[in-house]
């Protein structure tokens, strides 16, 4: 384990943690695990919600993950990468991942997207890879715990993309 700060990973029977921080981490047993935090929490698991970034290392990158337990700003440009990409054509796709992409084809107007991801008070945001052939480009979504119904206009009227039709998506819950 890495300590850094008064009481930083006080309690932790792990090893391969790092703590950075007056208390943080104090009350974490497990292994694999990274705090940010400046404030003696009353549990472990009160440690991991409220730390100011709590996350978990892995030996796969698919394993890994980090919390910031804040508002997010950021100044300059953000960028996202994912492995998973749905390029089949189609009016629905079960991609669990909460930035992906989706190839939209001409047989409807809408397309639902799966994804555990997604929650009632989710934020989707599509920007579209490839859209030839569609102009005054519109669309609207309506979200769901665990999915999404995408509905494609152009120009105000209900119809199908004239071609395939790549989407990009960003889930994002507020």
């Amino acid at each position: 384990n890495t300590a850094l700060g008064t009481k930083s990973g006080f309690t932790t029977t792990g090893s391969g943690s790092v703590f950075l921080g007056n208390f943080a981490g104090y009350y974490e047993t497990a292994s694999n695990k990274l705090f940010i935090d400046n404030d003696a929490r009353t549990s472990e698991a009160d440690g991991r919600i409220k730390a100011l970034v709590y996350g978990v290392f892995a030996a796969t990158t698919a394993s890994q993950s980090v919390t910031f337990n804040s508002q997010v700003l950021v100044r300059e440009d953000l960028q996202f990468t994912t492995k998973t990409i749905d390029t089949t054509a189609g009016d629905s796709a079960t991609i669990n991942s909460p930035a992906g992409r989706f190839r939209k084809d001409t047989t409807g107007t809408t397309f639902t997207l799966t994804n555990s991801y997604i929650t009632a008070n989710s934020i989707i945001i599509l920007q579209y890879a490839s859209d030839p052939g569609i102009t005054g480009f519109d669309t609207f979504v309506v979200a769901g715990a665990g999915s999404a119904t995408i509905t494609f206009t152009t120009s105000g009227l209900a119809a199908a993309p004239s071609s395939n039709t790549d989407v990009n998506f960003l889930v994002i819950n507020w």
